[in-house]
């Protein structure tokens, strides 16, 4: 699943453990060192983070959280762009996890930042299985104030790896056309948008039970709503 938690995790723990994930991607989260003395009470298997952590200053951040007995291990690999995380998971079902969410390049694109990562991924991503999911900042209704790069284009960019949404597919919508939003942007419910995904090899379609997204009552705690998918492990 991924959710994006608006910040202030260590208040909003229970919500995610109240779905029981085996795997979370949580954007705008603060580091382990800044939640866990707040949360004692959260106790992953396995807690992964980048960001942004100053002394003094704010701890932003992307998180990948496993539970039960779901581990992962780092893929050492130098990217480009920040607030990505490459994740082998160990469990019932191995694969190897991208977490996403870009910040703008410089051209004040979220969508070229994602594009470079996938390039840089190509080899590993093609040898799969691999899972792409998170806060993509993007979407074919949603530019975010930026221009700069077309979600089609991403879009393109994902089915030529053999990965194929898993909203999109068992739901069959088209993007831009999508009958839930993943965001509401300013928490405002006039201000739907479909941002998150979970991009899987198209050989799991037909793993996919469920595929589920999280209802405007969760605009108490975010300005998204968690996106979950559960397979079939047989």
């Amino acid at each position: 699943m991924t959710w994006n938690a608006n910040m202030a995790f260590h208040r909003k723990h229970e919500h995610l453990s109240s779905l029981s994930p085996d795997l979370a991607v949580v954007p705008e989260c603060a580091t382990r060192q800044r939640v866990s003395p707040l949360a004692p009470g959260f106790r992953p298997t396995a807690w992964h983070w980048t960001g942004t952590d100053t002394p003094t200053g704010r701890s932003k951040g992307l998180a990948v959280f496993s539970f039960g007995q779901t581990t992962l291990e780092p893929v050492e690999i130098s990217l480009v762009d920040r607030h990505f995380l490459v994740l082998d998971v160990r469990g019932p079902l191995p694969f190897t996890l991208v977490a996403v969410w870009p910040l703008p390049d410089a051209s004040r694109s979220y969508v070229r930042p994602i594009q470079r990562t996938l390039t840089a991924l190509d080899g590993l991503l093609r040898k799969g299985p691999a899972v792409v999911l998170g806060d993509f900042n993007a979407g074919s209704g949603f530019l975010g104030g930026r221009t700069k790069g077309r979600f089609p284009d991403l879009a393109a960019q994902l089915e030529d790896l053999g990965l194929a949404s898993a909203y999109h597919s068992h739901h069959s919508f088209p993007y831009g056309a999508e009958g839930e939003p993943t965001h509401f942007l300013h928490r405002s419910v006039e201000k739907p948008f479909h941002i998150d995904y979970v991009f899987v090899p198209r050989a799991w379609l037909a793993r996919i039970r469920s595929v589920t997204l999280g209802g405007a009552s969760w605009l108490r705690h975010s300005d998204h709503v968690p996106l979950r998918i559960e397979l079939s492990l047989t």
